[in-house]
């Protein structure tokens, strides 16, 4: 379940990535975001879904998610993102580990990664055991962007909207949609981190997902399953203002 769903929203996807942004670090303050909209939200079709959501968050450059998976491994992720860049920035605090993607690089930190205080760079080329805190790395900051796996929308069996709840008192609308996995996979959507032959190890074929967005497109809430595990992802802090700056050098392993 884990290889599908800490990536998926975590669980994120990599298809989004270069169109959207990733997750600034733990420190990261917001500041001077504008209040929340009570504007009546706009109803998406199945195709523009996707799209809008992407547009709608690089429109405001910067936001916060912590998201919360249940199941055999729950665990809860806390991250800071900023898009605009000609990659995406971010930090991610996962558990006692900590993934930051600034300058178009990876670097990790914390249980599974490193020793200590002591970074690591993700390097591709790695092979073996030192290719295993990479893989850790790239999992993590997957699920900077859970609202990634929405540009599989087109791939969805399912596909409703209704009015949602208010969110901190803004107004939603509620989209059910249920992906097909496969078929998404098939077509490239989540790029090549979840293919047809990862999911042949997996029973589930479909993961299900209950949308809350407002009227500006912008992700308020994702609540997801994926056969018996699941979790939720709570977005915020739209527009706030974000620092990201590499580790030392010294501070990262050679």
């Amino acid at each position: 379940m884990k290889r599908i769903m800490m990536p998926l929203a975590a669980t994120g996807a990599v298809a989004l990535l270069a169109a959207c942004g990733n997750t600034p670090a733990p420190g990261t303050d917001a500041a001077g975001a504008s209040g929340p909209s009570v504007v009546a939200a706009t109803t998406l079709s199945q195709a523009d879904l996707g799209p809008k959501v992407q547009a709608a968050l690089a429109k405001k450059g910067t936001f916060r998610v912590v998201s919360k998976t249940t199941g055999e491994d729950p665990g809860t992720l806390t991250a800071d993102v900023k898009l605009g860049g000609a990659t995406p920035e971010f930090v991610v605090n996962a558990d006692g580990t900590t993934v930051m993607g600034v300058g178009g690089r990876l670097y990790g930190q914390g249980e599974g990664i490193s020793d200590g205080a002591q970074w690591v760079k993700y390097d591709a080329k790695k092979k073996g055991l030192d290719a295993l805190s990479g893989v850790v790395i790239q999992l993590i900051a997957w699920q900077a962007q859970p609202q990634q796996f929405l540009g599989a929308t087109p791939y969805a069996t399912k596909f409703t909207s209704a009015p949602g709840p208010d969110v901190d008192g803004v107004h939603t609308t509620l989209y059910d949609v249920t992906i097909d996995l496969e078929k998404a996979a098939q077509a490239k959507a989540f790029g090549n981190f979840i293919t047809a032959e990862s999911l042949a190890q997996e029973k589930t074929k479909t993961l299900s997902a209950k949308v809350l967005l407002d009227g500006d497109s912008l992700p308020r809430k994702i609540d997801y399953t994926f056969g018996a595990e699941g979790g939720s992802s709570v977005f915020s802090k739209f527009g706030d203002s974000v620092i990201i700056a590499a580790p030392p050098i010294d501070q990262v392993a050679k």
